[in-house]
């Protein structure tokens, strides 16, 4: 991907080429493109591409959270569209409860 810089077009030389991970926005807007996490230098690959879309660094679907977006939020699941959902209904909260380590015996 390659960027323009503020007052240039594609067709003039004032274009910076973009690492993968990265896509342009506005003049001088650099972006974490869809499917990565990005960070302080750091470029991941997500596991899966709707955990973290595309916007400003470190951008994760809602209710996900860490590194690639590959956790949800304490109390919460992962719900078929790629975000993490508040846990619901008895057995989820159990289930939800264990896993964020918050059952105490």
């Amino acid at each position: 991907h390659r960027c323009a810089v503020a007052g240039s077009t594609e067709k003039d030389e004032e274009m910076q080429s973009l690492p993968e991970g990265y896509r342009c926005g506005a003049p001088n807007e650099v972006l974490q493109a869809r499917g990565y996490w990005v960070s302080d230098g750091w470029v991941v690959r997500c596991a899966q591409e709707e955990w973290c879309p595309e916007g400003s660094a470190k951008s994760c679907a809602a209710g996900r959270i860490g590194i690639g977006c590959g956790r949800c939020e304490d109390l919460t699941r992962a719900g078929a569209s790629g975000t993490c959902k508040p846990c619901e209904g008895a057995g989820w909260l159990l289930a939800c409860a264990v896993v964020a380590g918050v059952l105490v015996v």
